[in-house]
């Protein structure tokens, strides 16, 4: 009949032991399936934990700092603008006191995000703490 089932000699499978093996089968390869998706579940759980809590924290403190960046080099560009103007037209407007504060807000909010960063890079990536020279 089936070569599976065929134990050959004196040992005959019945209709019933045959359906008990098959369903064992299936339950065991059911098993191994679920066994499989739990410790595939878990991987992909701790690498969403591991980027949750390292990888974009860093990113977003980079991110703040490069809009801190370009915040106080808008600021000085203005500001120099304005300098320029103030020496042409004698009648311009006085901005400068809000220019300065735009560039001492923006010093402050990059300062801000460097310290998130080092304290990042520092205790979740100390090898790489060389390169917070490079970046300071």
């Amino acid at each position: 009949m089936f070569p599976l089932f065929n134990l050959g000699g004196n040992m005959r499978l019945t209709i019933h032991k045959k359906l008990l093996f098959s369903y064992l089968f299936l339950s065991c390869f059911a098993v191994g399936i679920a066994l499989f998706a739990v410790n595939v579940i878990r991987t992909i759980q701790t690498e969403f934990k591991s980027v949750a809590d390292d990888v974009l924290p860093m990113s977003l403190a980079l991110e703040d700092m490069r809009f801190a960046g370009l915040r106080i080099v808008a600021s000085t560009v203005e500001y120099g603008l304005l300098l320029q103007l103030q020496q042409e037209l004698r009648h311009a407007p006085s901005l400068e006191k809000e220019e300065q504060e735009l560039v001492s807000s923006g010093y402050n909010d990059y300062r801000e995000a460097f310290e998130r960063y080092e304290f990042l890079v520092v205790n979740r990536f100390p090898e790489h703490a060389d390169v917070l020279d490079d970046v300071r």
